[in-house]
C-alpha cells in the first residue's frame, strides 16, 4: 500500500496545470506538508513562477530563538530566503533578536552542495526519481517533504542556469556580430562565453529533471 505523502503526490500529477494554478492562487488554504508536493509539479509543468512564489507566509516561531537549535535556525533562513526576503534583511532582523547567521549559514549552503551533488550522480547512473528519492532518504536521513523540498530547490538552481545560460549565448553571438561589423578578429571572448553558456544549459537540464 502506498504512503500518503506518494498517494498526494499521484493525486496532484492527475490534476490538469489550470487546477494545480486555481489551488496555488490560495496557499493559505494549502497544508503545510502538501505545498512542497504542489511546487514541484507546478515545476515539472515549467510554472516556475508560481511554484516559487507560492509559499506566502514568513514562518513564526513556536518558541524563543534562543532555544533553537542551529538547523532550526537554518531552516527558518532558507524559507524566508523562498519567499523572496533578501539575506542582508534576515541578518538585521536575527542580529537584532541575538543571532548570527553567517557562523552557520557556510554550513548549511555546504551541506546542500553535497546533497545536490549526490542527486547528480545517480541520476547519471540512470536511477529514476523513485529510486533517487530512497536512496537521498537514507543517506541524509531525510523525510519525504524534505526530499521533496530538496528537489525543488535543485530545480531552481537548473532553471536559474539555464536563463543565464541563453542570456550567455545572446551576448556571445551579439559580441560576435560586432567583432564582424568593425572588421575585427577578437572571437576568443564570444567563444569563451558560449562554450561557458552551453555547460551551464547542460548542467540546468539535469538538474531540472
Amino acid at each position: 500500500m502506498e504512503n500518503p505523502i506518494q498517494l498526494l503526490i499521484n493525486h496532484y500529477k492527475q490534476l490538469s496545470t489550470d487546477e494545480l494554478l486555481k489551488i496555488a492562487k490560495n496557499p493559505e488554504k494549502i497544508a503545510p506538508e502538501t505545498i512542497s508536493i504542489i511546487q514541484n509539479e507546478l515545476i515539472s509543468r515549467d510554472e516556475f513562477e508560481v511554484a516559487y512564489n507560492l509559499k506566502s507566509h514568513v514562518p513564526t516561531l513556536e518558541k524563543p530563538l534562543s532555544e533553537l537549535t542551529e538547523i532550526e535556525i537554518s531552516e527558518i533562513v532558507i524559507e524566508r530566503i523562498n519567499l523572496g526576503e533578501s539575506i542582508e534583511s534576515i541578518q538585521m532582523d536575527l542580529k537584532s533578536k541575538g543571532v548570527n547567521i553567517l557562523d552557520f549559514m557556510n554550513e548549511e549552503v555546504d551541506s546542500l552542495q553535497v546533497k545536490y551533488k549526490y542527486i547528480l550522480s545517480l541520476r547519471e547512473e540512470g536511477l529514476d526519481e523513485e529510486e533517487i528519492s530512497q536512496k537521498v532518504k537514507q543517506e541524509f536521513d531525510i523525510n519525504e517533504i524534505e526530499d521533496e523540498e530538496l528537489k525543488i530547490e535543485l530545480r531552481k538552481k537548473g532553471s536559474r542556469n539555464i536563463k543565464i545560460g541563453y542570456l550567455l549565448i545572446i551576448i556571445s553571438i551579439i559580441v560576435t556580430l560586432v567583432n564582424i561589423a568593425l572588421d575585427q578578429v577578437v572571437f576568443a571572448f564570444p567563444l569563451i562565453t558560449f562554450v561557458v553558456a552551453i555547460g551551464l544549459i547542460i548542467k540546468g537540464k539535469q538538474q531540472i529533471i
